[in-house]
Parts: C-alpha cells; structure tokens; sequence
C-alpha cells in the first residue's frame, strides 16, 4: 500500500516506508511531518522548516553562504593582516586594501541582518547566520 506524503504514523515507519519503496523519495519536510503527526500544534512549525531543508540549493547558494560564513569569521584576521602591513611595507596597499574590503563586507553584512530585523523580520539564528539566508 503506497502511503501519502505525511500518512505515516511515526518517523520510523516513514523511514522504513522510503527503504522498503513504499514511499515516495525521500523528503525533509515529510520526515518531520511523521515524527510530529501527533502534535498538531508544531505541525505548522515543522511544515515551514521542512520546506526550507527540502529546497534545492543551487552552486550560487553555496557560494553566498560560503562568502557569508567567511565575512563572519574575518574580522579576527584583521589585526594579522594589519600587522603584516606594517612589518612588510612593499605590500602595505594591498594588505590594507584587504582590511578595508574586509570591513565593508563585514559592516554590509552586519547592516543587511540589521535592517531585515529592524522591518520586523526575525532575528537569524545561529544556524542562519552560519549557512547564510
């Protein structure tokens, strides 16, 4: 008998239902969806997170979550790069160029999540900031 998406009494039947093939491919969101059939009050919570782990991330997504996750975790870089520039004088431009550009990504980044939560907009959660939005 071929279940429906979220038909599934518990987590490990819908599991069990993608490795026997009586379920459709297997699905995040449908995932979630069994593990939580009996609460329907998260239902809706755990629908819209479903949805999100269930898109296709395309090489662009990565690649600005990759971007993001370093304009993160730069600025602690910043007072080696510095260093560096006063140490070897013939690249001080160009290291200091790359703190500059460092610190307008960092600040432009900082003011998007800024302004995203000043519009009403939840703050992003560790996750969030991590993999990018």
């Amino acid at each position: 008998m071929a279940h429906t998406s979220g038909s599934f009494p518990s987590a490990a039947a819908y599991a069990d239902g993608v490795v026997g093939g009586t379920a459709a491919p297997f699905s995040w969101s449908d995932l979630e969806s069994s593990a939580f059939a009996r609460l329907p009050e998260l239902h809706s919570a755990v629908a819209a997170a479903g949805a999100d782990l269930d898109r296709t991330r395309t090489r662009r997504d990565h690649a600005l979550s990759a971007g993001r996750l370093l304009l993160l975790f730069a600025p602690p870089a910043l007072s080696l790069l510095a260093i560096l520039a006063v140490k070897h004088e013939d690249s001080a431009v160009l290291l200091h160029s790359a703190v500059a550009l460092i610190c307008a990504g960092h600040m432009a980044l900082r003011a998007t999540e800024w302004r995203r939560t000043r519009s009403g907009g939840t703050r992003a959660t560790d996750q969030e900031a991590t993999r990018g939005r």
